[in-house]
C-alpha cells in the first residue's frame, strides 16, 4: 500500500486546520492512498506533466470515459475517497482543493449524483460487440444500445411492468429476429464476459426484453454505464447487503477486514471513512479497514490449531467468552487501524470481573497457551471492530448485524460476533454479495433514470425480499444479553491498552 504521500497528507491537514477538521469536511483525516494526497506530489515533482493534465479521474470514473467515449463524471460517494469532496454539501470543497494544487477543479469535472446514468456505450464498443457475438451478418441493422445486466437470482421487475411491456409491444413494428441470432447469443450469453456482463441493446427494446425475461432471472437493465456498480467492490457490497436504515451493520470477514455500517449523521472522527449514502440522498455510510483479517487469522491457526479450521473451531468453543481476561492485538501487516506496525501484543487483565475496570491492570505476556490464542485473535479483532464503530457514532447494539466473505462460514466466529455485539447475526444466501449488489445499483439507476429523479432503494425489494437473492438468514441467535455489557468493559480496558501503543509506535 502506498505511503509515499505522508509530507503531503500532514501539510493538507495543517493546511485545513488539522486532521480532525479536514475529517469534519471529508469524511476522514489525510490517507497516503486517497487521490488528494497523490495530486500535490505530482505537482511538486513534476509540475509540467500537472500543468498539460487536462482531467484527473478514479479508476471508477475513468473506466465508465472509455466505455462511453468521453469523460464520465466522478461520482459523490466514490469522490468521497479523496479527501476533496465536501460530504455534507456533496460538492467539491473549496477549502480543500485549495490546499491540493491551483486550478485543480476544472481538472476534476462535475461531480453526479451515485445513481445518476453515465451515458451511452461508445459505438466502438458497439461494434466490436456485435463482431464478438457474430451478429453482423445476420442482423445487419440491429443497433446495440443497451447494458442489461444478467443474473440468477429472482427478478425485480414486476409482472405489472412486464404485462404492460408486452401491450406496448402490439403497437410496435419490428422486424423479426432470426433464429440463428437468437441460438448464437444464447451460447454465448454467459461466456467470456467478465462477471456475466452482458453488452445487449437494439432498437425492438421490448421484444428483446420480452424474450430475456422469458429465459433468465434477471435484475437490472439499464440505458447506460455507470462503473461504480462494477468496479468499487466496497461501494457495491453494501448495497448487495441491503444495508440502507441507519444502525444496520454488515462485518466482510476476507483477507481484509471491513466494516460497513448506515448513519443518519456525520460525527467526524480521526479513524475510519464516511461517505454520502450512495443510495440515499441524505445519509451516510461508515466504513472502517482493517489489513489484518483472515491472512493473520490463518497465521494464528497455523501456530495454535495445528493448520485446522476444525481445531480452530473447536478451540473456539473450549475457551469461555472473556478468554480469562486475555486481550491480543496481531498485527502480521501493518495495520491502518490502529495504526500499528507488524507486531503481536499479549496482554493479561489482573483483577477482572467484567462488572467494572477500577483496579484492573495488564501484565503483557509472550504467548497464550493455544486454546487462548484462538480465541484472542477473534476476540480482539472484534472487539476492535465494536470499539471503532461506536466511536463513529453507530448505535450499540446494531438495528441488524450481516457478517460476509470467508470467515462467515464458521458458526463458532459467528457466535463470537453475536456476543460480543449482543444480537443476532444474519449471513448472506449466496457468496457473491458483490456482484449482486452491481445489479442492483444498475437497475437502481435505470428506476432512477426512468423516473426523472431519486426514487428509494427500499421500494425495489419491499415487501419481497425473501425471494430473491437479497434475502439473509438468520445464522446465530444473541444467546445471553448480558453477555455483551460484559464484553463493554473489556473494550474500554482495550482501547485503553490500544491508545497507549499507538502513543508508543503508531502514528496519531
Amino acid at each position: 500500500m502506498d505511503s509515499s504521500t505522508t509530507k503531503q497528507c500532514k501539510k493538507i491537514e495543517e493546511a485545513v486546520g488539522g486532521a480532525l477538521e479536514l475529517s469534519r469536511i471529508t469524511g476522514s483525516r489525510a490517507y497516503e492512498r486517497y487521490t488528494g494526497p497523490q495530486i500535490p506530489k505530482i505537482y511538486e515533482m513534476q509540475p509540467e506533466v500537472y500543468q498539460k493534465t487536462e482531467r484527473i479521474s478514479l479508476v471508477s470514473s475513468f473506466m465508465a470515459s472509455l466505455l462511453i467515449g468521453r469523460y464520465a463524471c466522478i461520482d459523490q460517494t466514490d469522490g468521497a475517497g479523496m479527501n476533496l469532496l465536501d460530504i455534507n454539501q456533496r460538492e467539491w470543497s473549496k477549502k480543500a482543493l485549495d490546499a491540493i494544487a491551483p486550478d485543480l477543479e476544472p481538472k476534476l469535472g462535475n461531480l453526479a449524483p451515485a445513481y445518476a446514468v453515465a451515458g451511452l456505450i461508445s459505438p466502438y464498443f458497439v461494434e466490436s460487440l456485435l463482431l464478438q457475438l457474430g451478429l453482423v451478418a445476420n442482423c445487419s441493422k440491429l443497433r446495440f444500445r443497451y447494458l442489461f445486466l444478467l443474473c440468477d437470482s429472482a427478478s425485480l421487475t414486476s409482472t405489472t411492468e412486464i404485462n404492460q411491456r408486452k401491450r406496448k409491444l402490439r403497437n410496435i413494428h419490428c422486424k423479426r429476429i432470426c433464429s440463428v441470432c437468437l441460438s448464437k447469443l444464447k451460447r454465448r450469453m454467459f461466456r467470456g464476459w467478465p462477471g456475466g456482463y452482458v453488452l445487449w441493446k437494439t432498437d425492438n427494446f421490448e421484444l428483446l426484453l420480452t424474450w430475456l425475461r422469458s429465459r433468465f432471472q434477471f435484475v437490472g437493465v439499464i440505458l447506460s454505464l455507470k462503473l461504480i456498480v462494477i468496479f468499487d467492490n466496497l461501494v457495491i457490497l453494501n448495497i448487495g447487503l441491503t444495508l440502507s436504515t441507519p444502525g444496520d451493520l454488515a462485518i466482510s470477514l476476507g483477507t481484509s477486514d471491513t466494516v460497513f455500517g448506515i448513519s443518519d449523521e456525520h460525527q467526524p472522527r480521526l479513524e475510519g471513512h464516511v461517505f454520502p449514502n450512495p443510495v440515499d440522498t441524505k445519509g451516510y455510510m461508515v466504513m472502517l479497514c482493517y489489513k489484518n483479517g483472515s491472512l493473520t487469522r490463518e497465521e494464528i491457526r497455523d501456530r495454535c490449531a495445528e493448520k485446522s479450521w476444525d481445531v480452530f473451531s473447536k478451540y473456539l468453543q473450549q475457551t469461555p467468552p472473556l478468554n480469562g481476561g486475555k486481550l491480543g492485538f496481531y498485527y502480521k501487516d501493518y495495520e491502518i487501524l490502529p495504526p500499528l506496525p507488524v507486531g503481536y501484543h499479549r496482554f493479561v487483565l489482573e483483577n477482572f470481573t467484567s462488572d467494572s475496570i477500577n483496579g484492573v491492570t495488564e501484565r503483557e505476556v509472550t504467548e497464550f497457551d493455544s486454546p487462548s490464542g484462538v480465541r484472542a485473535i477473534i476476540e480482539g479483532q472484534l472487539l476492535s471492530v465494536r470499539a471503532h464503530i461506536e466511536r463513529c457514532g453507530m448505535p450499540f447494539p446494531p438495528r441488524r448485524l450481516i457478517a460476509t466473505s470467508g470467515a462467515s462460514a464458521n458458526q463458532s466466529i459467528l457466535g463470537a460476533v453475536a456476543s460480543i455485539f449482543g444480537c443476532d447475526v444474519y449471513t448472506v444466501r449466496r457468496p457473491d454479495s458483490a456482484s449482486l449488489g452491481a445489479a442492483v445499483r444498475a437497475a437502481h439507476g435505470w428506476l432512477c433514470n426512468q423516473k426523472g429523479g431519486f426514487v428509494p432503494i427500499e421500494g425495489m425489494y419491499k415487501d419481497k425480499l425473501d425471494k430473491t437473492s437479497l434475502s439473509c438468514k438468520l445464522s446465530v441467535k444473541d444467546g445471553d444479553p448480558s453477555l455483551a455489557a460484559k464484553y463493554a468493559m473489556m473494550v474500554k480496558k482495550r482501547m485503553e491498552i490500544e491508545n497507549r501503543l499507538v502513543e508508543k509506535l503508531g502514528r496519531l
